[in-house]
């Protein structure tokens, strides 16, 4: 296969491969695709192509394409894999490369939207205008072809349906089909002729950023964290989500037109608690779907590469935190390394407990995520070793007094002698009569 060309940038990989069958002298569309993928049975996906290790293989031995610039940089793998975790993106990108049956992004709960209404390939009227200026014809964009993306994020332009299907117009075709073939126009819409432009828009260019980023992979509960930040900033959640779950989901319907929600495949039902919102904050079913991480990021104004980038917010600022105990070496020093997270308390309170070496442990209630409170408790849940064995050799001290113990200790002399109780040292009527002088 000597004689397939280059691809154009940002190119989707279905384009590149329609442009070359223009000038395949091999037969049917299923002569095309043997010769490409060696099999007969592939049909023209466009978003996540497979057998694409069997393409690079065919190719010849000085072209420069790789399987990796392949994937990373002509298909939409990067926009589906960003909210994967790990071992699911891992798993999609060797499905990609294999000559298996096609990788089932359903297993992670992505949602294509309504995808009956859409064509299955779309372009720009002005990035026609704009490649056949450049490179003598236009191509398809794979920005175009997500299927959150209603508006060109270069342009402002609303997105044509390249062809026309019929029942479901979302099915991948069984023909490369290049964009000339098609004879795409150069008059464009701006994007206000769409009942939520401005939502389209600001939607279409977060897509075209997280497919284009190259992006640190993160594990789902980190942007659940995040979003947690910013719903309790608004004050929209406490710290277990269900508690004002119907707010939320209004608050969400309410933000955007009931119109894009139903095209996206992304209606919420307040009054229900099993809808798209309940999945990214729970992590359960559809939480991989980069259309409702997008909705979500829109609705609270999220910027993405914040996102990303930005270490997930801890409840109690960032780590490590202070030994608070007087007595302890490590005495205001941050050397606790985790704290225990929960809830308690009706309504629901988020609580952190630190925990230091030396047995001493507190309890603090959040959120502080700014950590302005990192060097004050709320309670103390255990006092530890160190500060009873101290109590318990400064009890038979004759020139310790209460008050001195108690300044020691850091507490006060009522806890002096209620944790004397509790350790059994108060049957020493002596020291208890010095101790009251």
């Amino acid at each position: 296969m000597n004689g397939f060309g280059d691809i154009w940038n940002e190119e989707i990989f279905y384009s590149a491969v329609s442009r070359y069958r223009r000038e395949f002298q091999g037969g049917s569309n299923k002569d095309l695709i043997a010769s490409l993928f060696g099999s007969n049975t592939q049909v023209a996906p466009i978003d996540l192509p497979n057998h694409l290790q069997a393409f690079v293989s065919r190719l010849s031995p000085i072209h420069s394409l790789t399987l990796d610039h392949i994937i990373d940089f002509h298909t939409l793998y990067p926009y589906h894999s960003a909210f994967l975790d790990t071992k699911a993106a891992l798993g999609l990108r060797a499905q990609m490369a294999s000559s298996s049956e096609r990788y089932s992004l359903g297993r992670y709960g992505h949602n294509r939207g309504k995808a009956s209404t859409r064509s299955p390939l779309r372009y720009c009227a002005e990035c026609v205008r704009v490649d056949r200026a450049s490179f003598g014809e236009a191509y398809f964009h794979r920005v175009h072809q997500i299927d959150i993306v209603h508006v060109c994020p270069q342009h402002s332009l609303v997105l044509e349906d390249a062809i026309k299907c019929g029942g479901n117009q979302h099915r991948a075709p069984r023909e490369f089909i290049s964009l000339e073939e098609l004879d795409p126009f150069e008059e464009g819409r701006g994007f206000e002729e769409l009942a939520s432009g401005a939502h389209y828009l600001n939607l279409a260019k977060k897509a075209d950023w997280l497919i284009k980023a190259t992006l640190p992979k993160r594990c789902p509960e980190h942007f659940r964290a995040h979003y947690h930040k910013a719903l309790i900033e608004l004050e929209l959640m406490t710290f277990r989500y269900q508690k004002q779950h119907g707010a939320v989901a209004q608050m969400v319907s309410d933000f955007f037109d009931r119109e894009l929600l139903d095209e996206l495949g992304a209606m919420i039902s307040p009054s229900s608690r099993n809808n798209w919102i309940s999945a990214v904050m729970n992590m359960s079913g559809n939480y991989g779907s980069p259309i409702y991480h997008l909705l979500l990021a829109e609705f609270l104004s999220i910027d993405l590469e914040s996102l990303f980038e930005t270490e997930a917010p801890g409840y109690f600022g960032k780590g490590p935190w202070p030994c608070l105990n007087p007595l302890c070496s490590n005495y205001g020093n941050e050397c606790i390394k985790a704290v225990a997270v929960s809830a308690s308390g009706r309504p629901y309170r988020i609580s952190g407990t630190f925990r230091c070496r030396c047995g001493f442990s507190y309890l603090r209630y959040g959120p502080d995520f700014e950590g302005v409170n990192k060097h004050s408790y709320d309670r103390v849940i255990d006092y530890g070793r160190v500060w009873q064995k101290h109590l318990r050799n400064k009890w038979t001290d004759s020139k310790c007094t209460r008050r001195a113990l108690a300044s020691e200790l850091g507490v006060s002399q009522a806890s002096v002698y209620r944790y004397a109780h509790k350790l059994g040292l108060l049957t020493n009527n002596n020291h208890r009569t010095e101790m009251a002088s």
